[in-house]
């Protein structure tokens, strides 16, 4: 089983992402980058977007696993009550 993640550790994982990309991240980017499942990666987006915390900015083009292409949302960090 992973080691549990603080949501302000994982705040400061999404700030040092979005720092490379300022247009906003992917779920997928997140997974990747933390070595976590998307379905993780998931939940910790819905517990902080809920705290105002995370917002979704937009979608990106990308592509499934079997090469289809589709959208894909964006997420940014964003201050807590703000943009």
């Amino acid at each position: 089983m992973a080691e549990q993640i603080k949501m302000e550790e994982w705040l400061e994982e999404l700030v040092a992402i979005s720092s490379k990309n300022p247009d906003g991240f992917t779920t997928h980017e997140v997974a990747e980058r933390m070595d976590r499942s998307t379905s993780w990666v998931r939940q910790m987006l819905r517990k902080a977007m809920s705290e105002g915390l995370i917002a979704m900015v937009g979608h990106r083009s990308s592509k499934r696993i079997d090469g289809v292409p589709c959208f894909t949302p964006v997420y940014r960090r964003v201050k807590k009550g703000g943009k």
